[in-house]
Order: C-alpha cells, then sequence, then structure tokens
C-alpha cells in the first residue's frame, strides 16, 4: 500500500475532537473510556502550551490520522514523574488502522528526530511493553534504536489509567541522534 501524503504539524486545540477520535479508535470495544481519552487528549495539549511536550499530529485530506507526543528531556510525564531527564521520550505514538503500515508512524518520529537535531537534543527514546517488544525491535531496530537495557517497573504515583491497560512493566529503545 502507498505511503499517503500527509501534513505533520503541531496539534492544535481545534484538532481536539479529531484527537479524541483517534484516541479512541484504538479501543472501540471500551466506550466508557470516553471520557478519560477526552481528558488525556486535553491534557496534552495542555502540557505542550507549557513547553513539555512536542504533540505532533499527521493529517490527510483535513482530518488527524496520527499523532505523536515526544516529552522534552527534564520535563514531567503524564504522571508527574521527571526521571528521564537526560533524553527526550516518546510517551505515544497512534495511528488510525486504516493508515497502519503506510509509513506514518516512521514519518512523525523521523520528524521528530530531526526537531530534536534542530534543538540540541542529543538523545531520544521510548519505553515499550515487553510482550510489544520484538515488534517494535523489529521496527526501530533499523531506524538506528537500541535497548539498552533489561525489563524495569514503573510508578505511575498511584494514577489509575483506564485507557493504559498494558500493565507498568517497560523497556527502553533509545537512539543517539
Amino acid at each position: 500500500m502507498a505511503e499517503p501524503n500527509v501534513e505533520l504539524r503541531r496539534a492544535a486545540e481545534g484538532d481536539l475532537y479529531d484527537l479524541i477520535e483517534l484516541e479512541l479508535s484504538l479501543m472501540p470495544d471500551r466506550p466508557e473510556v470516553a471520557t478519560e481519552a477526552a481528558r488525556r487528549q486535553c491534557d496534552r495539549l495542555e502540557r505542550q502550551s507549557k513547553g513539555h511536550v512536542w504533540f505532533v499530529v499527521a493529517e490527510h485530506r483535513g482530518g488527524i490520522v496520527g499523532q505523536l507526543v515526544l516529552r522534552l528531556p527534564g520535563q514531567p510525564d503524564r504522571w508527574g514523574r521527571d526521571d528521564r531527564r537526560d533524553f527526550a521520550d516518546v510517551e505515544d505514538v497512534r495511528v488510525l488502522s486504516s493508515y497502519q503500515r503506510r509509513g506514518i508512524a516512521t514519518e512523525l518520529l523521523s520528524h521528530v528526530e530531526w526537531e530534536c537535531m534542530r534543538e540540541g537534543i542529543g538523545r531520544i527514546g521510548l519505553a515499550v511493553a515487553p510482550t510489544e517488544g520484538r515488534d517494535l525491535a523489529a521496527w526501530l531496530g533499523p531506524l538506528g534504536y537500541e535497548r539498552p537495557g533489561e525489563a524495569y517497573t514503573i510508578d505511575r504515583g498511584g494514577v489509575d489509567d483506564p485507557c493504559d491497560d498494558e500493565g507498568a512493566e517497560r523497556v527502553d529503545m533509545i537512539k543517539e541522534i
């Protein structure tokens, strides 16, 4: 399938409805999380306005088809933790199912890598569930990401997040830019 021509840009408040729809499209069997999905997307827009994250969207034919949230070095994550001070951290990458496997996630990641280089940020990483590790390593490995250590457990600070049911065990994939 050919890669669609997408425009990459920072998310704006006017994108909120499409961003909520994107979040919900990945969990169609869980309508009870609609309020949490809306809160999460509003929180991302607010964190971007404070300079804590870059919230980048992929737009195709007037609709949002993908997103990437990159927490900047030294900024707190959505649970208030700030333990990753030495690199930018990809918090979330999402692409509508009908647009997956068409290069959009890679394009979003390449875009934020380029912006990081431009801003003098030398490392970028992301934490993934170990069960996703093989699939993500197959995607991220050729892009220069390496797994520097073993799995670890994160502490969410007691915050219950009904949109994130993957558990708290993670492994890092890091790239020197």
